[in-house]
């Protein structure tokens, strides 16, 4: 590797520690960034102060500068993310939860309609049939013994079925 490009890995390394001191300060992580501010870029800047070839005050003149853009760059960065939060919070989320509401509403609805129908159909199962012909009893007073004993005659009749023909009864 070539001066040339130590030169600019180191201050690419020194522009990145830089952007990541700004951030992480801006998470409210000031240990991780203090150490990054008072124990690694220090080095990184002797060590490419050292290899530059410029003078010093051009040197210094280029890292404030570069201290100055990173800040506006992260400052830059910052209200966007703000901007796109508002925009989702107020915009995206609203109209993401409306929609599955709705696609919610539409499978409970089917689902429900489908519970009715099988309902229905077990219901229609096991509920005892009766024929459109069939009247709803008279009531029978319980001292009216013969049509009680007529009424429990004609009942078991209708539970049996039809008697069987047999041959030699035709």
């Amino acid at each position: 590797m070539n001066n040339g490009d130590k030169f600019e890995q180191l201050w690419e390394q020194i522009t990145v520690d830089f952007r990541q001191v700004c951030v992480l300060r801006r998470d409210g992580k000031q240990d991780e960034a203090d150490f990054i501010l008072n124990q690694e870029l220090p080095l990184t800047i002797a060590d490419w102060s050292n290899g530059n070839p410029k003078r010093p005050e051009v040197k210094k003149a280029e890292l404030l500068a570069m201290f100055a853009e990173e800040q506006r760059r992260v400052d830059s960065a910052i209200a966007v993310e703000r901007i796109v939060s508002t925009k989702l919070r107020e915009v995206l989320l609203p109209e993401l939860v409306a929609q599955m509401v709705q696609e919610i509403k539409l499978v409970v609805g089917t689902e429900v309609g489908s519970l009715r129908a099988m309902m229905a159909e077990i219901t229609a199962m096991t509920s005892p049939r009766r024929s459109v012909s069939q009247k709803p009893r008279d009531r029978i007073k319980f001292d009216d013994i013969p049509r009680v004993i007529d009424a429990v005659l004609a009942e078991q009749q209708r539970d049996l079925g039809p008697k069987p023909v047999f041959a030699n009864q035709i």
